[in-house]
């Protein structure tokens, strides 16, 4: 099964061509690989090392802290070191950017239900990568004093950026949000639903149940919560999967309608 995706994201007219060459990354690799989100960081003197658990800003390297991790020096000049009771500036932003690296896997997300007004609305995507918020927030934080002059959110918007959809068909076996139901815990969950299709505690034990029948379970829960309820909005992939190119429809964002971008050929 699949349903169809849209991926909101700003870049110059140059730019957007790279995601038809490489596709939707996730974080993880749009950090580490050449990219124009890398290579923008770049220019302003960040490099994220996420394999490595560590972040460079104008040439000193600080690390990518979980929360239960320890400082191995106060980066805001303080005599004690952060404790579970005790926590400077520097380390809270540090270990918010470990969420979403690690905690959340950086996936690359989407909305499933969302109509483009509810897209552009949605956090600060339709003008920046929600990520430089977040390095602003680490970078001003290291710093000590937070400087308009050299802010990220800032410079990445006045490259007179444009606002993309991207919009691609994914199945739902490769998706967070549609993730495979767990056979186990499923029986008891929709023991009912399943006796009235003829299956009892015997067929779940010698499992007998065909894979459909779940298959058929969850596009119908799924189709509800949407259809019914507005719910799912959002969704993400699983950890470790992108977009490639050749699935991917390219849109321009001209005030309230989409125009499909060409291929370069």
């Amino acid at each position: 099964m699949h349903t169809v995706c849209r991926h909101m994201t700003t870049s110059t007219e140059d730019e957007i061509h790279s995601f038809m060459d490489k596709g939707i990354l996730d974080l993880k690799t749009m950090l580490q690989e050449d990219t124009p989100l890398s290579r923008f960081l770049l220019e302003h003197k960040i490099k994220v090392n996420v394999d490595e658990h560590k972040i460079e800003i104008k040439g000193k390297t600080y690390p990518i802290l979980r929360d239960q991790e320890i400082c191995p020096e106060c980066y805001n000049g303080r005599e004690r070191i952060c404790t579970g009771y005790s926590r400077c500036d520097s380390f809270k932003k540090l270990t918010y950017l470990a969420t979403k690296l690690y905690y959340y896997d950086a996936t690359v997300e989407c909305f499933i239900h969302a109509t483009l007004d509810e897209m552009k609305d949605y956090s600060t995507i339709s003008s920046c990568p929600e990520i430089l918020n977040t390095l602003d927030d680490v970078r001003s934080a290291v710093n000590g004093h937070f400087s308009t002059t050299y802010n990220l959110c800032y410079d990445w918007m006045a490259k007179k950026r444009k606002c993309y959809v991207l919009e691609y068909a994914s199945r739902w076996s490769e998706m967070e949000t549609f993730a495979p139901m767990n056979y186990r815990e499923a029986y008891r969950e929709y023991e009912s639903l399943l006796y009235s299709c003829g299956f009892d505690f015997t067929d779940y034990m010698e499992e007998t149940i065909p894979k459909k029948i779940y298959d058929n379970i969850t596009f119908l829960r799924r189709f509800i919560s949407i259809y019914f309820y507005n719910e799912e909005e959002y969704g993400s992939l699983l950890a470790g999967n992108s977009v490639p190119p050749e699935a991917l429809k390219v849109f321009e964002v001209r005030e309230n309608d989409l125009v499909e971008v060409a291929r370069l050929k």
